[in-house]
């Protein structure tokens, strides 16, 4: 007779349990990006951590603790489903789904020091301690690095090009900064960024004048 009533009670407390829905949230949003790990935190309520799986169509899954999540969508697609279950004694207690647009990580922008465009001016001893070429996406909040790997420098119209394959000023472009005279306009273009998803793009050039 009890066992009979404990099924009785399972069933009438089952239905209520896969009605409920979770709640993933993303830190974007309702937006993954591809090809990173984007940091999701998932909520469902009565229901204990260690009893919660998600799993994705198209996504490589980690957990980082009990409610939060890494979600690296494949490059390949638009759209992927997070699915949620939660077990109770080896019982599916709830399945739920949610979908979310995938795009690319932002475009950045170049810089050196504070310096980004074409209407800057800086003194040649300021732009050598620059030291380096760095990027940033603007109003993006993801932690997501960006690296320069190629970029060239001429000094007003060339004709000789200084290529570098790194972030860094090489010894040759400073000793060619610390030569310019005030007026003088040093060009920085053909940057090449490699993208935290593992793309290859050329973003903006810097054009600065010297004082």
């Amino acid at each position: 007779m009890r066992n009979l009533l404990a099924a009785f009670l399972g069933l009438l407390i089952a239905p209520a349990l896969i009605a409920q829905h979770s709640v993933v949230a993303p830190v974007l949003g309702s937006v993954l990006i591809k090809g990173i790990h984007n940091y999701v935190q998932i909520g469902l309520p009565g229901i204990e951590a260690d009893s919660i799986m998600i799993t994705a169509h198209h996504s490589k899954i980690r957990k980082e603790n009990n409610w939060l999540w890494t979600v690296k969508p494949d490059t390949s697609y638009t759209e992927e489903t997070i699915i949620v279950t939660a077990w109770r004694k080896n019982k599916l207690v709830l399945k739920d789904s949610t979908s979310f647009k995938l795009k690319w990580c932002p475009d950045p922008v170049a810089f050196i020091g504070n310096h980004t465009g074409t209407n800057d001016t800086t003194t040649k001893e300021l732009l050598v301690a620059s030291l380096a070429l760095t990027t940033r996406a603007l109003n993006f909040e993801m932690d997501a690095a960006y690296e320069v790997v190629h970029f060239a420098m001429v000094i007003n119209d060339g004709p000789a090009v200084y290529l570098n394959n790194s972030l860094f000023l090489s010894e040759l472009q400073k000793s060619v900064i610390l030569k310019t005279k005030s007026g003088d306009l040093v060009h920085f273009y053909g940057i090449l960024v490699k993208y935290p998803d593992g793309r290859f793009k050329t973003v903006n050039g810097i054009t600065l004048t010297i004082k």
